[in-house]
């Protein structure tokens, strides 16, 4: 069949896909689907495969990586507990802790880091660890350790400048977190019981003996003592005994001071209502989402954030350090944004803003949305190239940059977006791909109650619903379970890294490999129609691809009602072809459009320009 007389049409800015097509006008640039593709300015092609990451015994629900100049470390949960992947040495996986939960949240603080375990409601699982892997043996801690019930004992040893008369004695154990903790000693239900000692007329010079139980060393002790004025009110001595090995462990610790000296010192008072452990090792909260705010540490729990001091992770009080929602709603996550601190529900999101003050004197928290939110408690991705977010709603996905969108930029994919099962809201993942400029969605849907598809929008030539470009992934292997961005530390390059919903593998995407994990990828790409003229019938005869890969790349030409079809003659695919390739057939139809797929290990294909031949057609010639 000669081609003369036909008309051509061009078509090389190819485009992401608009799947729901009744909320727009039909463009021919954009693809109706397009699935395990990766869509770059004038290009569609494979995405990359999957290779072994890790090893491990069960599901993986979520990874952190901790990443500094020191250490490249990997924090997950796998089955019902969390553990830590040395990533530089490539050491076994440690066992950290065991705790039934959805996944862990994770918040670094120097040389620790902290970590909480949610439920699959999002709610916290149990309490609050931190890791310090610079310490031999790499020990896990439960955070605000309990006062000590040991006593001390004062003897005067001599002459000296502590006052005369009556006084109160306690101590305070810092923790190798650093956390100062409440006074001590206390009784077995946790209640204060200092030590009363007269100091005899003249002033004497003291001592405290107390013989204190050490299993997380290095630890600290500090006196504590009342002046004779006032036994309520309470001043650090100045003294301290450094504790750096475990064991049954006496301390004697000299103390001398008179009452104007403590009266110049540290006020102890603040320790009293510092929330710790019980005495039968009950946690004072359990949180289920960490956030790192202005040097402070960020606990989520319920309805309430408690909120540290600067710099002290662990000393938070029930009446100075809590924020609450107006109307005391249940508070699902939160991030920081350009110096404020954001919280977010179900369908709302409020701001609070740090004023160097106690939590409780910052000004009331602020509405920004009544509509929108998240029920995911790892339904926000604040870790991006830029002073924005994105938070995932059971109406889209949002950018947040102080205030939301006017649309979802999945808006032009609602019909993906409405599948999603928000059941286990925490199988609702989001993380940006800085690198490569796109904003991946782990997502279960339908019936799926792990993520089953991986949503990705590309925003490299805009973030509007209508400049981003949408593909979405699915796996031979199933569902997977959790993702997380994994930086080299030597080359500086990422890449993501998907966690198994069952035992196997943590696998990771590999720049050039075309399986995943040794299975084909199945990726058929639907065209748009091709011409934008949609009235009248036409006679179409060819179409000429811009096209390089590997394998056979099948096609099939679709009129525009989807009913009439053409196979085509299939593509044998070369690296560096160095021509296009035109295909002849013959579909009489208002308009077409082509699905280009392949699906074979080894296999894939770069698509860059589309040339149709066509003409009207006429019934009687």
């Amino acid at each position: 069949m000669s081609l003369d007389g036909f008309n051509t049409e061009d078509l090389s800015n190819l485009r992401g896909a608009w799947t729901d097509l009744d909320q727009v006008e039909v463009r021919p640039d954009r693809g109706f689907s397009a699935r395990n593709v990766r869509v770059r300015p004038g290009r569609v092609r494979t995405r990359d495969g999957y290779v072994t990451a890790l090893a491990v015994g069960g599901k993986v629900t979520s990874m952190h990586q901790w990443l500094t100049s020191a250490l490249n470390r990997l924090i997950y949960y796998e089955g019902t507990g969390v553990k830590m992947k040395n990533l530089a040495t490539g050491d076994a996986a440690l066992s950290l802790f065991t705790l039934a939960g959805r996944g862990a949240s994770v918040s670094e603080a120097g040389d620790k880091a902290y970590i909480a375990v949610y439920s699959d409601a999002g709610l916290g699982a149990g309490q609050a660890r931190f890791v310090n892997p610079t310490i031999v043996g790499v020990p896990v801690d439960i955070a605000f350790q309990a006062p000590l019930q040991a006593v001390p004992v004062i003897t005067a040893t001599g002459a000296g400048l502590c006052t005369a008369g009556a006084h109160n004695f306690g101590y305070v154990i810092e923790s190798r977190s650093g956390f100062p903790g409440a006074p001590a000693p206390v009784t077995a239900g946790g209640v204060h019981a200092p030590v009363s000692f007269t100091v005899a007329a003249g002033g004497k010079a003291l001592n405290m003996a107390v013989t204190i139980s050490v299993t997380a060393p290095p630890v600290t002790l500090y006196p504590i003592m009342t002046r004779t004025d006032n036994l309520e009110k309470w001043f650090y001595t100045g003294d301290s005994y450094l504790c750096a090995v475990a064991g049954s462990i006496p301390v004697s610790i000299a103390i001398n001071r008179s009452d104007e000296d403590l009266a110049l010192g540290v006020s102890a008072d603040p320790n009293f209502g510092y929330l710790v452990q019980s005495q039968a090792g009950a946690g004072p909260f359990s949180p289920s989402v960490l956030v790192p705010y202005n040097r402070r540490l960020c606990y989520i729990v319920d309805n309430k954030v408690y909120i540290s001091d600067i710099d002290d992770f662990e000393v938070v009080t029930e009446d100075r350090h809590v924020i609450q929602i107006p109307g005391k709603r249940r508070i699902v996550t939160g991030f920081p944004l350009r110096g404020s601190l954001y919280t977010l529900g179900p369908g709302w999101t409020y701001v609070s803003s740090d004023d160097g003050n106690d939590p409780r004197e910052w000004p009331v928290p602020q509405e920004v949305s009544a509509a929108i939110g998240t029920s995911s408690p790892t339904g926000v991705a604040w870790k991006t190239a830029g002073d924005y977010a994105w938070v995932a709603h059971e109406s889209g996905l949002w950018l947040f940059n102080g205030q939301y969108s006017e649309k979802p930029i999945s808006y032009q994919n609602s019909d993906f977006w409405r599948r999603i099962n928000w059941a286990i809201p925490g199988a609702v993942q989001v993380r940006e791909n800085v690198r490569e400029q796109c904003v991946y969605v782990a997502a279960p849907l339908d019936a799926a109650t792990e993520p089953s598809h991986l949503l990705v929008w590309y925003f490299g030539q805009g973030m509007a619903p209508f400049t981003v470009d949408f593909n979405y992934d699915d796996f031979a292997f199933g569902t997977f379970s959790s993702m997380c961005m994994v930086q080299d530390q030597v080359t500086g390059a990422s890449a993501l890294w998907l966690g198994p919903s069952a035992a196997g593998s943590i696998l990771k995407q590999s720049i050039g490999t075309r399986s995943d994990n040794g299975a084909a990828i199945n990726c058929p790409y639907e065209t748009g129609f091709l011409l934008g003229d949609q009235f009248g019938v036409k006679r179409f005869g060819a179409v000429e691809l811009g096209v390089a890969g590997a394998g056979t790349l099948e096609l099939t030409a679709y009129g525009q009602d989807r009913t009439e079809s053409a196979m085509l003659e299939p593509i044998p695919l070369s690296a560096a072809p160095g021509r296009s390739y035109r295909i002849r057939f013959s579909l009489n139809n208002e308009n077409l459009f082509l699905r280009l797929a392949t699906n074979a290990v080894g296999s894939w294909f770069d698509l860059t320009g589309i040339r149709t031949y066509w003409k009207p057609y006429l019934r009687n010639r």
